[in-house]
């Protein structure tokens, strides 16, 4: 009787640690980042009010929710769009086209180059983002 006590006990205990990670790992991958400044080429950087540009990754859906209120000032309009990351590339489907950026994390800060060309920081746009 006491076995089939603990093994109750075994199963109840890891049945509610998988539910109660589930609903952690669920919340952990939404990344919601707002973005603070951007650069296009050698161009001063722009700064928006914070909640202009929001970028939304859910890692469970595999989409990206871009909230654009200053278009077309800034490039890639309001929408939802399919995508993936690694560790530095960003690749989602904008208007019918694969776009691929390089990604770095620095200083709790999303670093986002339109040009996928490690170590050429004057071509294209940079963006620079924070989580919200």
């Amino acid at each position: 009787m006491r076995i089939y006590k603990l093994s109750f006990i075994a199963i109840a205990t890891i049945f509610l640690m998988s539910c109660n990670n589930e609903s952690v790992n669920k919340i952990e991958r939404t990344l919601n980042w707002s973005m603070t400044k951007y650069r296009i080429t050698n161009s001063p950087d722009v700064l928006p009010n914070p909640g202009d540009v929001t970028w939304n990754f859910n890692e469970t859906t595999g989409m990206l929710n871009i909230t654009n209120n200053l278009e077309p000032e800034i490039p890639f309009y309001t929408g939802t769009y399919p995508y993936t990351m690694t560790t530095d590339t960003l690749i989602f489907t904008y208007e019918g086209d694969s776009k691929i950026f390089r990604v770095t994390p620095y200083l709790g800060e999303l670093i986002v180059f339109t040009d996928p060309t490690p170590n050429i920081f004057d071509d294209g746009i940079i963006f620079h983002f924070v989580k919200e």
